[in-house]
């Protein structure tokens, strides 16, 4: 069965002379460098809905992009990216899509050397890191978050808020957890005592800012290198409201862009990191597509910064 849709956006060019990602980006599900793969999924947000907007949203600006980048001397036209398209989903059919993402990113991950896939709210998480844990044994898991995402609700409800949860009660689960960006006033006191319990290991952005990026995630390059591979989870409202609007849940006190981007340049060093996602932009509450803009440059970043490092 075919587990990918194809994928939609609409670019238009101006300039014939400029070499943009949208001639570098292929749709092909064939081995290469980079695999991009959208997952429209937000049937389990309690917030805002609208993530599963997101990777219509985010290629259109992707795809717009040059592909040299000055900070990494390095041009992304070298490398051989591809577009798997969308997993194929259902917002009201959780079984029938996290085995969906499940499946699809095990084809992604024999194919590619970094798969990035495009949220969807934070629930899709469970069913990817769940599949690299089964196909690489030792996990190290980073999160990008001003939430703890562990909470504990009725069933038969399910939530983006419980994806941690669920990883943690899985018997393939990470070794490593690392959560980055958590945030005063928006986790209770009962689950920031979980996440202790469950051994994960909380950096908040006041931390982050005390102690300095690059000696803050030297725990985590320690972590790597008793991994078989690493997985970086990136939710959007790790940023501040002020740079992301367009999210399920904008909060206040989070990281400057300049700080997610260098956060983002330190993991990329860690030569195991074979998988990122991004979820939780609602671009229908972007203001002026500040969000969306944002995280598309990111996502070529991600690429540079990955990929510089090991020329």
């Amino acid at each position: 069965m075919n587990l990918f849709n194809k994928p939609n956006y609409s670019i238009s060019r101006i300039d014939k002379n400029e070499l943009t990602l949208k001639d570098v980006i292929a749709e092909s599900k064939d081995k290469c460098d980079v695999s991009l793969a959208g997952i429209p999924f937000d049937g389990a947000t309690f917030g805002r809905p609208g993530a599963r907007y997101a990777p219509k949203y985010i290629r259109e600006h992707l795809l717009s992009l040059n592909t040299y980048s000055y900070e990494f001397d390095f041009d992304l036209s070298k490398l051989k990216i591809l577009d798997f398209g969308d997993i194929k989903v259902s917002n009201t059919d959780f079984n029938f899509t996290f085995e969906n993402i499940f499946k699809a990113s095990k084809e992604c991950m024999k194919n590619s050397k970094l798969s990035i896939y495009i949220g969807g709210d934070h629930s899709i998480t469970y069913p990817l890191v769940k599949a690299y844990c089964e196909n690489y044994g030792k996990l190290n898991l980073i999160i990008l978050d001003a939430h703890h995402d562990i909470r504990e609700i009725n069933e038969p409800y399910s939530s983006s808020g419980t994806f941690l949860r669920r990883i943690i009660y899985e018997e393939n689960k990470p070794s490593y957890i690392f959560q980055i960006g958590i945030r005063d006033f928006y986790n209770n006191y009962y689950y920031y005592k979980k996440a202790k319990d469950y051994g994960i290991e909380i950096l908040t952005v006041d931390k982050i800012r005390k102690v300095g990026i690059k000696k803050i995630l030297s725990m985590t390059f320690d972590a790597a290198k008793q991994s078989d591979v690493t997985y970086l989870s990136i939710d959007v409202d790790v940023l501040d409201m002020l740079y992301a609007s367009g999210t399920n849940s904008p909060c206040i006190n989070g990281l400057n862009s300049m700080e997610f981007l260098n956060i983002i340049k330190e993991i990329c060093k860690i030569e195991n990191l074979k998988a990122v996602d991004i979820v939780e932009l609602a671009p229908l509450y972007d203001l002026n597509n500040y969000t969306t803009k944002l995280i598309s440059y990111s996502i070529a970043y991600i690429i540079a910064a990955k990929f510089s490092n090991n020329q």
